[in-house]
């Protein structure tokens, strides 16, 4: 953010600001208050939370009448290949078979895996 006024007027802090919904307890961003980098906390997952919305406000330093600007930031969480296909169900019966009984179906199994795209395909 910028401010067009000379002097202390001119000094932008920036904040967070919680929306109207609970705030994360565990929110995983640290905003510098006087430069604005917005930086993770701790590698994010797409699996637990694809999307973290919040705003941030910058004020600047006058004491009697602050002046102050917010946006609202929309972070998309990509996905990584992280995950592994998982079975349904985890595991299969034991089946028996009778001799000669010609071609029959054995077991209908299905896998799936949590990832996103071409990463949650399953060859």
């Amino acid at each position: 953010a910028t401010d067009a006024d000379i002097g202390v007027g001119s000094i932008v802090s920036y904040a967070i600001k919680p929306l109207t919904y609970t705030f994360y307890s565990n929110f995983p961003f640290k905003l510098f208050a006087q430069s604005g980098e917005l930086v993770t906390l701790k590698p994010l997952d797409r699996e637990n939370l694809s999307t973290y919305q919040f705003s941030i406000e910058a004020q600047d330093d006058v004491v009697n009448n602050p002046r102050k600007a917010s946006t609202q930031v929309v972070v998309h969480i990509g996905d990584d290949n992280d995950n592994a296909a998982t079975w349904d169900p985890a595991e299969v019966d034991m089946v028996t078979i009778n001799e000669n009984a010609g071609v029959i179906m054995v077991a209908q199994l299905f896998a799936s895996d949590p990832d996103e795209g071409e990463n949650g395909t399953i060859d």
